[in-house]
């Protein structure tokens, strides 16, 4: 969950900033961005899910879901 779901955001991210630099309306670039929101609660999801959580992993797999919701 953190490293293909870090590195999707990070790629989305940058095409929201080309988006940006090419003239485009900032809700389109906003758009592009939290278009991984989906994807992403769909990861913390599953992750809460499984059987393998512990309270530790728990609350930083929340911690990165508010992290990436923010950013």
């Amino acid at each position: 969950m953190l490293a293909i779901g870090s590195l999707v955001n990070l790629a989305v991210t940058f095409v929201a900033l080309f988006v940006l630099s090419q003239g485009a309306h900032v809700a389109v670039a906003a758009a592009v961005h939290l278009s991984t929101t989906p994807y992403n609660v769909f990861l913390f999801a599953a992750f809460w899910r499984s059987a393998n959580r512990t309270a530790i992993t728990g609350a930083i797999a929340l911690f990165w879901l508010g992290l990436v919701t923010l950013l």
